[in-house]
This record gives C-alpha cells, sequence and structure tokens, in this order.
C-alpha cells in the first residue's frame, strides 16, 4: 500500500557537513581529540580549554557557543560530552526562584518521562536544550511556562457555558495580556488566527468583545486611541499582562542523557523519488539531549509590579495569579511541556509535598525578611542586641534555655554583654523577662522550687540594668 507522501526532513545535518567541510581544509587530518577538529572557537580558546573543551565548566557555553562539529555519525560523540559537563558543572544552589517576590505561588511537579525543551535552539541541528545561562542548569523558560497556562486558559473558555465566557475572557485578558492580533478576525485555513476568537466560537465575538473591551478600557488610565465606538478593542493599548511567569527551574540537578529518534524511510521523507516508504532502507539516527524523568521542576507565579488602578473586585492580583496558576496545572496536566509531548515527552505529576515544603519555605524567608526589615529600621544598639541573641544558637527552645543561663550569671559577663542582654529583655523577649518577674513575685525566695530560678535571676539583671540605665519592662 502506498504512503502519503510528507514534507519531512531526513534527521540529517547537511548544513552542519558544509559548515565542518569549510572550516577543516580538504585533505586536513580529523583526529577525534586532536586541534584539527572543527570547532566554533578560535585556536587559542580550544588551546587554553582543550581539544574537546573538556576544562569548559559551564554547559551553557558548550551547547551554545563552544561546540565541535563533528560529522552526522559522531554526533552523539558531541552531545554526551556537553551533557557531561553539564552533570558534571551544573548548579541549583543560588538560581533566583522568585519565592521571595510579594505574592508569587509556587508548585512543584515531577518529570514523569524525559524532557526536551528548546530542541531548536544551539548549534548542533534539532539538538539544543535551554540551559541557565550562568548556572547550566536544564530548565523551563517562562514563555514556555506562560504559553503553557495561556493554552489551557483558552480551552477553558471554549468549553464553558457561554453565559460564562465574556467574564473569563476579561480574567484571561487581564492576567496573560494580550496583542493586536488578538482582536482580529481574520481566518486562516478555516480556522480564527486570534486565540480570543477561537476560544468564543461558534458564539458571536463583537457583543462578547464589546463587554470585555469596555471593562478593560476602564482599568487603564488612557486607551491608546480615540475610542472606536462600533469596535472599541481596536483602541487597546497592547499589553504584557499581570501575571510574571518564572522559569521553571529544578530542586535538585537533574540528569542530562543522550536520547535519539530514528528516521527509518530517509529516501521517501527526503523527495528522492521513491513514491513508496521502503522497509529496505537504513534507518539514521538522530542524536538529542534531553532531561531525564525524576526531575522535580519548581513553578513560580507573581504578580507583575505595577497593578492597574481600576482592577473590579474579583480580579485583583491575588485571583490572577490564583487563576492563572490553575491553568498552568491543567495545562502540564493535559499537554505536558516542551517538544515531542506526543511521543510522550515533558509529561507531568503533581507533587503536593513538595509544593507544601516550598510554601512554608517562602513563608519563613518571607517572616525572616520582615523582621529583617523591621529591625533595620531601629537603632545600631538594637541591631547589635539581636546579632548577640541570634549568636546565643539557631534553635529557639535551646536558645532560651541559654538566654537564662546568662541572665543568671549576668554580674560575671562584660559590660557590652550585659548591656545586649538587658536590651534583648528589654525590646526583643520582653515577654521571657515579664514571665520571669510573674514567677519571682510568687516564689518565697531563691530556694523556692517553682520560681526559685526566676527569683534568682530577676534580681541578678536588675541591679545591671539599672546600672547601665537599661528600663526593663
Amino acid at each position: 500500500m502506498r504512503r502519503r507522501r510528507i514534507a519531512h526532513g531526513d534527521g540529517r545535518s547537511h548544513g552542519l557537513s558544509e559548515l565542518s567541510a569549510a572550516l577543516c581544509p580538504k585533505g586536513q587530518r580529523r583526529a577525534p581529540g586532536g586541534m584539527t577538529m572543527p570547532t566554533t572557537a578560535t585556536r587559542r580558546i580550544q588551546t587554553l580549554l582543550g581539544g574537546t573543551f573538556q576544562k569548559c565548566e559551564s554547559s551553557s557555553l558548550r551547547m551554545e557557543k563552544l561546540v565541535i562539529l563533528e560529522e552526522d555519525d559522531r554526533k552523539k560523540t558531541e552531545i554526551q560530552r556537553i551533557c557531561d559537563c553539564a552533570n558534571k558543572h551544573a548548579l541549583v544552589e543560588g538560581v533566583f526562584r522568585g519565592r521571595s517576590l510579594p505574592g508569587a505561588a509556587l508548585m512543584a511537579r515531577t518529570l514523569q518521562s524525559r524532557l526536551i525543551i528548546n530542541q531548536a535552539g544551539g548549534i548542533l541541528e534539532n539538538a539544543g536544550l535551554c540551559l541557565h545561562r550562568n548556572f547550566g542548569v536544564a530548565m523551563i523558560p517562562g514563555s514556555a511556562v506562560k504559553g503553557i497556562a495561556r493554552a489551557a486558559a483558552i480551552e477553558k473558555i471554549r468549553a464553558a457555558a457561554a453565559d460564562t465566557k465574556p467574564g473569563l475572557l476579561l480574567q484571561t485578558a487581564l492576567a496573560f495580556g494580550w496583542c493586536e492580533s488578538d482582536w482580529l478576525e481574520k481566518r486562516q485555513n478555516g480556522r480564527y488566527i486570534s486565540d480570543f476568537a477561537f476560544a468564543l466560537e461558534p458564539q458571536a465575538l463583537n457583543p462578547v468583545w464589546e463587554e470585555v473591551a469596555l471593562k478593560l478600557m476602564s482599568c487603564f488610565i488612557a486607551p491608546r486611541a480615540a475610542l472606536n465606538s462600533g469596535r472599541p478593542w481596536k483602541s487597546l493599548p497592547n499589553f504584557q499582562g499581570l501575571v510574571a511567569f518564572l522559569p521553571a527551574l529544578p530542586l535538585e540537578k537533574p540528569t542530562l542523557v543522550v536520547d535519539l529518534v530514528n528516521c527509518h524511510h530517509p529516501a521517501y521523507y527526503g523527495a528522492r523519488g521513491n513514491g513508496e516508504a521502503q522497509d529496505t532502507e537504513n534507518p539514521i539516527p538522530n542524536f538529542f539531549p534531553a532531561v531525564e524523568a525524576g526531575a522535580c521542576f519548581e513553578f513560580c507565579l507573581a504578580p507583575v509590579s505595577r497593578p492597574l488602578p481600576g482592577l473590579p473586585d474579583g480580579l485583583k492580583a491575588p485571583e490572577l495569579v490564583g487563576f492563572a496558576r490553575q491553568c498552568l496545572a491543567e495545562g502540564l496536566e493535559a499537554r505536558g511541556a516542551g517538544a515531542k509531548t506526543n511521543a510522550g515527552y515533558g509529561w507531568f505529576a503533581e507533587d503536593p509535598e513538595r509544593t507544601r515544603r516550598m510554601e512554608e519555605e517562602k513563608e519563613k524567608a518571607a517572616a525572616e525578611k520582615a523582621k529583617a526589615d523591621e529591625l533595620a529600621k531601629r537603632p545600631p544598639e538594637i541591631r547589635e542586641a539581636d546579632r548577640y541573641l541570634n549568636s546565643l544558637g539557631n534553635n529557639n527552645p535551646g536558645r532560651i534555655g541559654t538566654l537564662k543561663g546568662q541572665m543568671a550569671k549576668i554580674a560575671q559577663l562584660e559590660e557590652a554583654e550585659q548591656r545586649n542582654l538587658c536590651l534583648v529583655l528589654k525590646d526583643l523577649l520582653p515577654d521571657i523577662w515579664k514571665q520571669d518577674v510573674a514567677d519571682a513575685a510568687r516564689a518565697k525566695g531563691a530556694d523556692d522550687k517553682k520560681g526559685g530560678k526566676a527569683f534568682k535571676r530577676v534580681n541578678a539583671v536588675r541591679p545591671v540594668a539599672e546600672k547601665l540605665g537599661v528600663e526593663l519592662p
């Protein structure tokens, strides 16, 4: 049976072969580890970094700049070198993840299959991978994350009841933004080129667009042009949206592997005159890098720093971020991420435990930042007292025990330490001092079983505080 001919590449890098020939003169010997191998670097750089760039510790440079132009049958070797560089030198510590951004929403998703992202990038044909420019770790760029969530939002509008579509379109427009082409009624190959039109099909566009556009215009200080009374959406300026989508980064360093796809019928797909796909052709493997399954990625969304002044109730920053987060979760579940999702790549599973831990870490960091900001406004002696308190230990119960021990022997301390201790009890931990005072008042003396220790501490600290001029509560 004849198979339909499809316009498709045969998986071979013809441009790469031509470039290799240009960089390596005819007749010149190309030893695998020698300096005559054609590369994308100068001879001086290759001398510094080694014949195969083995001294280079930046996997993003290896992927994007410093590449050995192997022939097709040796392409796997160079991709393996790049993967080895990333597996050895890539870093996840210190990468900005956005958790500290006000109003940030987080979620963790674990790869259930391998991930291919930005395959068309890089120098080697169809062998790219998105790597962090500075840290070299694989990541999903924010533009891709936003695209996944926006596609899910459009599908949500399309599946909704007619009376709820205007509200969903308004929410989608505010969260994700729009450009001029989103408000076009033009069709191409029988389908709307505008996502906003596609989402409303087969519903009439103009009444819904007019309702949504007028509400959007009320959010802006001024429209782009004079109001078009018949088509108010034409007066809207382009808008980036009120939700920022940060790159998705792995929580631990992922493993990069060399994967392949086989073209089993190169002559058939290469349009060389063969009308049938014959099983007698030799398959041509095409190698590419991928992120191994099992990596857990952190997704972060946050409100932009300049909200619109006229947002209606229910469409403020927290609601829009929550809506975008829901769309992203649905998009990852229904569509996956990256290339070849129909072949099983790029599928994620929810990881609620990791999400919970990330939220706890975010809240803890926010509390510490708020404390640091508040402390920065205080006088220098209070900041010094806080440093003294932190020097007593990080564990709160243990630190309180150490503090009480210092109170009991305050007379033996240096004057600077005495002052810090009194300021801690006055400004930072006044409840500790108040509780000791109350317990000491009920005690019958230093030998009292219940309040004796508090009695000793209070009577030790008070005269020192009076001498230093620190008024305790």
